[in-house]
């Protein structure tokens, strides 16, 4: 009874009460780690100048798959009020799961200091969900045919129209279609196409012999992705550093604009026959600088003895990684940080040498602990 006297007294004193109102969703973001979070604001906007807001009714629509069911009953949504509401005379906002796949927000209107509700979008709450799946789709969604709540006429009996605008692009950062590998003409190629893209910078891919551990990133500089986009995209990525009769396990990294990032697989192939090497070569050791270990690639055109050795700044030998006849192809060596006799070394800059008949060349190795 006082909340309806007030209301009253307040009508008097403001303007009119908002005739029409659109919601949005505007900064879409993701957070943490484990677990991840996504974020975003719902806006709204007057249709005219001149009006105030009071009690408001969001009702929103998710994608279960993404977050989950009964979100607001699992502690899995979050709700703030924003700025337009932030400087007083409202409460809340209030939640409560609405229907499977939707919740409900309520920003209350105490009774005192309306706000002013401009004719560009402001921000009427912040909203935190946590994330079930990161490979859905957020699946973002006002119910507009509910949100009329008490958005009152300056006689305060009738409801104002609403205009909610959907964003097809709230999403999570990558909705990966398909990862895949084929073996052709001796090398691997790798192929993954997005349904989706949210503020991706790019891709790394991470390569093991091992299905659950020792992966390492095996492309020089990330792959472009597409930013924003809810177009299909398509990515390609050949492997030829292969050794013969292996099988190799990949994973795929995405990487958005704050720098977190999200693995898809591991997917497996089986190689048998490689593609063999034109020349003799050796490659920048993988990772470097590396704590625990790094791996170094090397090919072989022909038959060789091979010498693969670890010297430091000093020119004294520290550790043969290999030293014995080899086939052609694509081999590997890694190195831990240890000396020939299982102690390990300091940190520092590390030279190792590669000698493959009258082949022979030097790589710069950072150890770090």
């Amino acid at each position: 009874m006082w909340k309806k006297i007030v209301l009253v007294v307040m009508l008097a004193a403001v303007s009119g009460w908002a005739e029409g109102i659109t919601f949005s969703f505007a900064n879409g973001t993701l957070t943490g780690t484990s677990p991840r979070y996504y974020e975003f604001d719902v806006m709204v906007a007057a249709s005219a100048s001149g009006t105030n807001l009071g009690d408001t009714q969001v009702y929103i629509n998710y994608n279960t798959a993404a977050f989950g069911t009964s979100v607001v009953a699992n502690n899995k949504v979050t709700a703030t009020l924003g700025s337009l509401l932030g400087t007083g005379g409202y409460l809340g906002p209030w939640k409560n799961d609405s229907g499977t796949g939707r919740f409900a927000l309520t920003p209350e209107w105490s009774g005192v200091l309306p706000a002013a509700l401009p004719t560009t979008p402001s921000q009427l709450v912040h909203i935190v969900m946590e994330i079930a799946d990161v490979n859905q789709t957020a699946g973002l969604s006002f119910q507009a045919g509910d949100m009329v709540g008490l958005q009152y006429t300056d006689t305060y009996a009738a409801y104002s129209p609403v205009t909610a605008i959907d964003t097809d692009d709230a999403t999570l950062p990558v909705q990966l279609a398909t990862f895949m590998a084929q073996v052709k003409e001796g090398v691997v190629e790798l192929k993954w196409i997005t349904a989706s893209e949210l503020n991706n910078t790019g891709f790394n891919i991470y390569r093991s012999t091992r299905k659950d551990a020792d992966f390492k990133r095996i492309n020089g500089q990330p792959i472009p992705g597409a930013g924003t986009s809810s177009t299909t995209r398509t990515y390609t990525f050949i492997d030829d550093r292969l050794e013969s009769f292996k099988t190799y396990y990949y994973k795929l990294e995405d990487i958005d604009v704050s720098g977190q990032s999200n693995m898809h697989g591991p997917i497996d192939i089986r190689v048998d026959a490689v593609m063999l090497p034109e020349d003799y070569y050796i490659y920048q050791n993988y990772p470097n600088p590396f704590n625990p270990s790094t791996t170094i690639e090397y090919g072989l055109p022909e038959a060789a003895t091979v010498r693969v050795q670890v010297y430091n700044l000093r020119g004294e030998l520290v550790r043969t990684l290999i030293n014995e006849n080899q086939t052609a192809g694509h081999r590997t060596a890694v190195w831990n940080g240890t000396g020939d006799s299982g102690q390990v070394l300091p940190t520092g800059i590390y030279i190792c040498r590669i000698q493959a008949g009258s082949y022979a060349k030097s790589i710069k190795m950072m150890f770090a602990k």
